[in-house]
């Protein structure tokens, strides 16, 4: 019975040896919970960052448009012009 511990008990460390470095490398609950809210922070810094980014994009293409629409309407002045001139 002795040597079946013995046995049990060496395939246990040498099941074990390989782990114990990884489990004296795992972060604290307080690091794990640092480096979430640094991640949350970095998070709400994108949403808004991407927010401004789709704000200045829309009003770009809204004055885009509005430049078009007017080009768009001078050119039909000037053809009405044109048309009354013949």
């Amino acid at each position: 019975m002795k040597l079946f511990t013995a046995i049990v008990s060496l395939a246990t460390v040498a099941a074990l040896v390989p782990l114990v470095p990884r489990a004296l490398g795992l972060r604290s609950p307080d690091e794990l919970e640092r480096e979430v809210a640094r991640r949350q922070r970095a998070e709400e810094d994108l949403q808004r960052t991407l927010a401004g980014l789709e704000e200045e994009t829309r009003a770009s293409r809204e004055a885009s448009m509005g430049r078009s629409i007017e080009r768009q309407t001078r050119e039909e002045s000037d053809r009405e012009h044109d048309q009354c001139l013949v």
